[in-house]
């Protein structure tokens, strides 16, 4: 019986290797692409959105592995070897040049100048793939089309290859218009109206002009009605800036506009410098700021603890109350501006131990429970969790 069922599976095998086409073995060393099931159209969508999710998450991580670099070492931002600074970020306008990278340097703030770096470098990143798109250069995407398809498990005839990535470099041209359209309302266009406002001919100020001996209070509201429509600042902003504003002319007094020394933005300065972090604990509660700032300087004579404003609060509003007299000086050439200079130089942090991280440990776990990390619908619904 045993011979008998060898034989019988020998004749299966001789039948099986007739059935075989003889070129078989010639077409099978190359692989057949699978076509795909879903319709081209949808399925490229698919593969497009999975590659704008990627360019969001990459310069998440780009942007936090350059502040981490920034943290470490200071000096070597302002130097320029951690993320290039600004070179030609001039504008003209009506013949006379404007930058925004020199205005920041005047009084350098770490975070505005480094937000405005990695503005800089997405617009130039943005620049370079739309002068490849226009060219049809689609060379530094083949790799990332491998990887997507790979990771999909898909293959692609070659006549619809050229489609994809074209519309890869799509996809990466929206995602870094749509990151750097997040910035614009705080960079984009801000030299163009300030560029608008000083050349702007004295018949069009004429109706602004200030009276003589005006008080600061007075022309608050004008002030702010006029910069919330001209930087669309929204009414949070405009609130905030009142408040600052306000907190200066308790300061110093509420004198006319141009009877204001730089003395003023000393004295101002020197007040915020001393105020604590939270003025709505006791005993500074209800206390004008004058006196706060006086009792802060004794309790910490005194060796009792007093955590105090940080230096971007301080030089935040510095800034607030300098574009306030810039303003007012353009409408009276009498206007001193007393804050000029005055902002607070930030040094590189040598303290040993104790470190600031980007993210509180909070935030980190927050992040990492999110459906992207832990499980979510598609790639497309990133923010919904899978059921």
């Amino acid at each position: 019986m045993h011979v008998q069922v060898e034989a019988q599976l020998d004749q299966w095998r001789q039948e099986d290797e007739r059935r075989i086409d003889p070129t078989a073995e010639a077409t099978t060393s190359r692989p057949v692409p699978a076509l795909p099931v879903t319709p081209l159209p949808a399925l490229l969508r698919r593969l497009t959105d999975a590659h704008y999710l990627y360019i969001y998450e990459n310069d998440f991580q780009w942007r936090g592995s350059l502040w981490k670099k920034v943290h470490q070492d200071e000096q070597a931002f302002w130097r320029g070897e951690i993320i290039p600074h600004p070179q030609n970020d001039w504008q003209r306008f009506r013949g006379h040049s404007y930058s925004y990278y020199a205005l920041l340097m005047e009084e350098p703030v770490l975070d505005q100048v480094f937000l405005y770096c990695v503005f800089q470098a997405r617009k130039q990143r943005l620049q370079r793939l739309r002068r490849k798109y226009q060219l049809g250069d689609t060379s530094d995407h083949e790799t990332i089309a491998d990887e997507l398809l790979k990771a999909k498990e898909i293959a692609l005839p070659d006549s619809d290859r050229s489609r994809l990535l074209r519309k890869l470099m799509d996809a990466e041209i929206k995602a870094l218009e749509d990151l750097i359209a997040g910035d614009e309302s705080q960079f984009e266009g801000i030299i163009d109206r300030q560029a608008a406002g000083a050349l702007a001919p004295a018949s069009a100020l004429a109706t602004h002009e200030l009276k003589p001996g005006q008080a600061m209070l007075e022309l608050v509201d004008q002030y702010l009605e006029e910069m919330a429509r001209e930087r669309e600042w929204p009414t949070k902003t405009a609130l905030r800036k009142r408040g600052e504003l306000r907190e200066f002319t308790e300061i110093v007094g509420d004198k006319s506009v141009n009877g204001y020394t730089q003395e003023d933005g000393v004295i101002f300065k020197n007040v915020q410098m001393a105020l604590p972090a939270n003025r709505q604990l006791k005993p500074f509660k209800g206390q004008p700021l004058v006196e706060i700032a006086k009792l802060v300087r004794e309790l910490r004579d005194r060796g009792d603890k007093v955590d105090l404003l940080n230096t971007i609060t301080i030089n935040d509003k510095i800034g607030t109350i300098g574009l306030f007299f810039t303003w007012a000086r353009a409408r009276d050439s009498s206007v001193v501006n007393p804050v000029e200079g005055l902002g607070i130089k930030r040094l590189k942090n040598n303290r040993k131990g104790k470190r600031r991280h980007p993210w509180t440990i909070e935030e980190l776990n927050k992040m990492v429970r999110a459906p992207i990390y832990i499980g979510c619908t598609s790639e497309a619904c990133w923010k919904q969790k899978r059921a």
